[in-house]
């Protein structure tokens, strides 16, 4: 990457007029553009250039052909999963969706042109929701919708020594398995952070995000395995039961997170909700072993509906 930067210098005002961006990859030029921020005067033609950058054609081809990449390469997010192979009662959940509101996250890269520019993928450049981060988003749901089921699903937090110092392992894993989902559009918002005292804005503050109406895909899979030693002791009735709860509790957890509490950094201002009504291929609860078939949707206001009728099901046909 240093070679990279070293043939593209952008550290002057006259090296940034002097760019030819049709001739760069939209992706590699965003990362180019960091070189800008060495100077106030290049910043300001930093930041215009890649605000611009956002909304061209070339830039959004790119996402959509990092994302078929994904697809043809069996990584992306799925859409179904044989369960013929999992332990009976396991379900898979998985929900396309639509942001009500923008999506704002912090990347792990140090050097950038914004602010605060979203997480991405190393490789083809896509704005992300880790797994890891739909797991933490959730865990925090359950907490709040079905606090009794959540260290079973998501597995308890590890005790700390007198020290304050975690354990290298927590008692046992949790149930959920979560995926990554990507996205295929970037923006920018404009933050205007306000002195306390004169409640009047400071500098302006342009930083990266996924715009409303940008769609992804959710995708859960649950196992049911008894993993603790209370539920390893339960007969099969009262697993059946267990399990039947789990779903409904993360069929809570999944409408809470993305309806009501959000999926972003600064969700208690808003950002990060998804739209109720689903897009794309919608929405599905598929039940191991369980005759019938899976239950679809096509809003998050039926999901807890849908997994309360597979709860029965999944009772009743012990």
């Amino acid at each position: 990457m240093s070679d990279y930067f070293a043939a593209f210098p952008l550290y002057t005002r006259e090296q940034v007029l002097a760019l030819k961006s049709e001739s760069i990859d939209p992706v590699a030029l965003i990362d180019l553009l960091a070189q800008t921020t060495a100077s106030e005067d290049t910043k300001i033609r930093g930041q215009d250039t890649y605000a611009g950058l956002l909304k061209t054609t070339a830039y959004r081809q790119r996402l959509e052909r990092g994302a078929a990449l994904i697809e043809g390469l069996g990584i992306g997010t799925p859409a179904r999963i044989d369960l013929g192979s999992l332990p009976p009662l396991s379900f898979f959940l998985r929900v396309d969706f639509a942001l009500e509101t923008p999506y704002l996250s912090r990347d792990d890269r140090a050097f950038s042109v914004t602010e605060n520019p979203v997480r991405k993928d190393w490789v083809f450049g896509l704005p992300l929701i880790a797994a890891t981060t739909w797991k933490g988003v959730l865990r925090n749901a359950c907490l709040l919708e079905a606090r009794e089921a959540v260290d079973r699903i998501f597995g308890p937090e590890p005790p700390k020594n007198s020290q304050g110092e975690e354990p290298a392992a927590a008692l046992h894993e949790g149930r959920l398995c979560t995926f990554t989902s990507f996205f295929t559009q970037i923006a920018t918002e404009i933050v205007n952070p306000h002195d306390r005292v004169r409640r009047i804005g400071k500098n302006p503050i342009r930083i990266e995000c996924v715009p409303r109406g940008a769609r992804s895909r959710l995708a859960l899979l649950y196992l049911a395995l008894p993993r603790d030693e209370r539920s390893r002791s339960l007969n099969t009735a009262d697993f059946r039961k267990q399990v039947a709860g789990d779903l409904i509790a993360v069929a809570r957890c999944v409408r809470g997170a993305m309806r009501d509490y959000g999926v972003s950094a600064k969700k208690s201002s808003g950002y990060g909700a998804a739209a109720d009504a689903l897009v794309g291929e919608r929405g599905i609860i598929e039940v191991a072993g369980l005759d019938g078939g899976p239950a679809s949707f096509a809003k998050f206001s039926e999901l807890i509906e849908r997994a309360e009728a597979l709860a029965a099901r999944i009772q009743g046909s012990a």
